[in-house]
């Protein structure tokens, strides 16, 4: 299973009506930061044309102050934050004011501009302290550092919501992986090209680009790039602690302790930055209409750093209990490891023979087996190979409790099928701790199966949203209709056969008449309609072998192999026949087809001198139509 070309998934990206992309007003703030010559006067007059966004500068450029007094001016704002920084903070605000159509179900809207904003907060304070970057590059870094995430799930709705249900299901994989296993790259990179296409100097993007790379991009320790890098890591851990609940782990907790010291910042930096910003939070949702119910305090991390046995209470240990078996015909050793096992949290089921126990494994399966050796009947080791023999024994962890201590015998008993022995007298300890080894390889083995059965399932999955990325990356999202990217790769290979099976291929080129006036006279929702149903009939004329593609705004081309030219010809005039017989009105004029239409020959080189010829053909006719007008 291969990902779909990187590069191709970034311009379907580009390319997409459904990217988050900056409003008409947010653009013309960018062009102005564009201009080297643009003055501080046109830039407050083109930001004070937007009230809201003129308060969200000013919370910006204040959160970023740290002595002084307030700041109360746009002008201040702007010295303060800087163009780059107003570039980008103009994009990621005016995409979160637009951002009003949730198209992505697993996708949480709330959350990720919550994490985004926090992160955007956290990097600028931790530049702050520890001189990294300026202070107009850092919050724009961290707000939209996490753009391409948002830009999948608008633009790629279903297949992203199926990678993400996979994440969530705790597979050992990470977000990142599962992206690149797909999609050919994951968020991080995708954010970096989103910005690089929106004119965001390079400064701001590189750190983004380099902490989606598996090696994060192998940036030298000490460089200021590495030290960006690093700032940005410990930004989204610290995010990812005050608005994502599931994140209280100790591995969040060794992030956390890992980044600050890559940056040389002290713990109690880290713990003061993180409490300001989370009692900052509720202004700030106020002012971007968030929903704050999911965050929650950093006190919880001050306490897990200075009381570590926090952290341990606060997770959720408990376990699935594990069933046992007791097989031994001896009462009084019965009773006492009924209650010594009882005690010791297991679901316990008792047997007084072998053959006992055989039976009530029909009706239940335990997860462990502790059995005497010697006993009338069947004997401990003859269970044990009876259940071994079985393919739900197998996995069974089996205890022999024997008096016998001579090298033959252990030797025997573990032959048998036996994981361990206890010799007897019995000391509860010595049962208790190699049962615990016993669980171990139980629940290891558990989850090991589990992870298999996910791995299988999310390739599964995976293989699916794959396949509907490759047709989406290769379909007209209008008409249905393959697309130009699949047309000269479906015309290449059939180009291949006809030459190998000396078969005839034409191609037939189909040119909407009066389109514009349509989409002039009627809008382009009509435009649309017209497409739709043109390209509709077109392929119930021209049938199944043959291949329609929409190669343009109002052109085709359909791929035939077997025809020659009559053939071709035929078909040219039922296609124009039946277009026309739909009587679409374009204003003064009738929306027809034109068509040319050109066959393979010897003397052609490539597919390109087919196109050409059948595009020779086509201006023909047009003008011999004009002539005729």
């Amino acid at each position: 299973m291969s990902a779909p070309d990187k590069n191709v998934l970034i311009k379907r990206v580009l390319s997409s009506a459904e990217l988050p992309s900056p409003s008409a007003s947010a653009m013309r703030i960018i062009q102005l930061t564009n201009d080297d010559n643009v003055s501080i006067r046109e830039l407050e007059r083109a930001i004070s044309a937007d009230p809201a966004f003129v308060a969200k500068l000013l919370k910006v450029a204040n959160s970023a102050r740290t002595t002084g007094r307030a700041v109360v001016s746009i002008k201040e704002a702007l010295m303060m934050v800087g163009l780059p920084g107003l570039r980008a903070i103009v994009i990621g605000f005016s995409i979160l004011e637009h951002d009003q159509k949730p198209r992505c179900k697993a996708f949480d809207y709330n959350r990720f501009w919550l994490h985004s904003l926090l992160v955007g907060l956290s990097f600028q304070a931790i530049s702050t302290r520890v001189r990294l970057a300026a202070l107009d590059e850092a919050f724009s870094i961290g707000l939209l550092a996490n753009i391409g995430s948002l830009a999948l799930a608008s633009v790629f709705p279903e297949p992203y919501a199926k990678l993400l249900d996979h994440v969530n299901k705790k597979t050992n994989l990470t977000l990142e992986q599962v992206e690149t296993d797909t999609l050919g790259l994951n968020h991080w990179e995708l954010s970096a090209e989103l910005l690089r296409s929106w004119g965001i100097p390079s400064v701001l993007y590189a750190p983004i680009e380099a902490y989606g790379l598996p090696d994060k991009g192998s940036l030298i320790s000490g460089s200021r790039e590495y030290g960006l890098l690093s700032a940005l890591a410990l930004s989204n851990v610290m995010a990812d602690l005050i608005c994502n609940k599931e994140a209280r782990t100790a591995e969040k907790i060794s992030d956390l302790n890992l980044w600050s010291a890559r940056i040389s910042l002290e713990m109690t930096q880290v713990l003061d930055i993180g409490l300001q910003i989370s009692e900052s939070l509720p202004a700030w949702s106020s002012l971007l209409n968030l929903d704050p119910s999911s965050w929650m305090n950093f006190e919880w991390v001050t306490e897990v750093i200075n009381s570590p046995d926090v952290l341990s209470k606060s997770l959720d240990t408990s376990q699935e209990k594990l069933t046992l078996m007791l097989v031994d015909d001896e009462k009084s050793t019965r009773l006492l490891l009924t209650e010594i096992l009882q005690n010791a949290g297991y679901n316990l089921i008792v047997a007084t023979t072998g053959e006992e126990a055989l039976c009530m494994m029909n009706d239940s399966r335990p997860d462990l087996l502790v059995t005497d050796w010697v006993m009338p009947g069947m004997s401990g080791l003859e269970l044990i190979q009876k259940i071994r023999s079985a393919p739900w024994g197998k996995s069974m962890f089996t205890l022999v409790l024997t008096a016998k201590s001579e090298e033959d015998h252990l030797v025997e008993s573990f032959e048998a099928g036996t994981n361990d022995y206890v010799p007897k007298p019995i000391k509860e300890r010595v049962l208790l701790s190699r049962l615990k080894a016993g669980e171990r390889m139980i629940r290891y083995q558990r989850e090991t199966a589990r992870q298999y059965k996910e791995v299988h399932e999310l390739a599964a999955e995976l293989s699916d949203s794959n396949r509907k990325l490759q047709e989406l990356s290769m379909t007209d999202s209008l008409t249905g209709c393959s697309n130009r990217r699949f047309a000269i790769e479906h015309l290449e290979q059939a180009w291949g056969k006809s030459s190998r099976m000396s078969e005839p291929l034409s191609c037939l080129v189909i040119d909407l008449d009066w389109f514009k006036q349509v989409n002039d006279f009627y809008g382009h929702e009509r435009g649309d309609e017209v497409l739709q149903l043109i390209a509709k009939t077109l392929k119930t004329v021209a049938g199944p072998r043959n291949e329609l593609c929409r190669v343009g705004g109002d052109e085709f081309w359909l791929i035939c192999p077997g025809f020659d030219e009559t053939k071709s010809h035929i078909l040219a005039e039922k296609l124009r026949d039946a277009v026309a017989k739909l009587n679409i009105s374009a204003g003064s004029q009738q929306c027809t087809i034109t068509v040319g239409y050109a066959e393979k020959k010897d003397e052609m080189p490539d597919v390109r001198s087919m196109i050409r010829k059948a595009d020779q053909l086509l201006y023909l006719r047009k003008r011999e139509a004009k002539a005729n007008r």
